[in-house]
């Protein structure tokens, strides 16, 4: 059961760092190319701290990142990259879909002396609308569909064990507030489904350009 929660929410992570632009709520890539975000996820039993890097253009982005989940007894160190591509605007360029994948690496050590690692990856879409806008502001809601899987490893004095982590999927929706053309806030809770007795999580996401900001369309 924990392992399918870490590939869900390490999953996530991923690909919503990725998907940039109106489908998650981010600035546009017209204003700057990269920017910084750093995160917190919370539900009743764990938190997530990560941070990373977003590059992108006209089409295709990606992104890195870094961070830690902590549980009641245990610390995880998370690794993750992700991979998407911008689809549209429609709707008098309010509307975006972003097709994106992801892939993660876990890692923790017991207190017996036990190491456990997990790779995880993550397909999915994210879709949003600009709801207000002018030349710097941006409101958009967003939603975010994601299946993901992956395998664990348990390593113990000579010898090893490795199992299959079940697939499972979520639902995440957010609110994006961008400001200033360079920083973007983005408050959101996320369903998991397929996956027993897994509650909502709730998170906060931070993001700023990095470089100077360039003149758009998007007014």
């Amino acid at each position: 059961m924990r392992r399918v929660l870490v590939a869900l929410w390490f999953s996530l992570a991923v690909t919503a760092g990725a998907s940039a632009q109106i489908c998650t709520g981010f600035a546009t890539f017209d204003f700057a190319r990269a920017r910084l975000f750093a995160d917190a996820a919370f539900s009743s039993n764990r938190e997530r701290y990560h941070g990373g890097a977003i590059y992108g253009g006209g089409r295709v982005f990606g992104s890195v990142e870094v961070g830690m989940t902590t549980y009641t007894t245990e610390e995880w160190l998370d690794y993750g990259a992700g991979l998407g591509v911008q689809l549209g605007p429609w709707a008098g360029r309010r509307l975006q879909l972003c097709p994106q994948v992801g892939v993660a690496s876990s890692s923790s050590t017991s207190d017996l002396g036990s190491d456990h690692s997990e790779k995880h990856i993550s397909a999915g879409v994210s879709v949003g609308y600009s709801l207000r806008r002018t030349r710097t502001t941006q409101l958009a809601p967003t939603a975010t569909l994601l299946v993901s899987g992956g395998r664990s490893k348990v390593s113990f004095g000579g010898g090893s064990r490795s199992a299959d982590i079940n697939s499972s999927g979520s639902i995440a929706f957010g609110l994006g507030f961008q400001f200033d053309r360079q920083a973007t806030v983005i408050p959101s809770i996320t369903v998991p489904f397929g996956a027993k007795r897994a509650g909502s999580t709730y998170g906060i996401r931070f993001s700023i350009t990095l470089g100077s900001t360039r003149d758009s369309d998007l007014r």
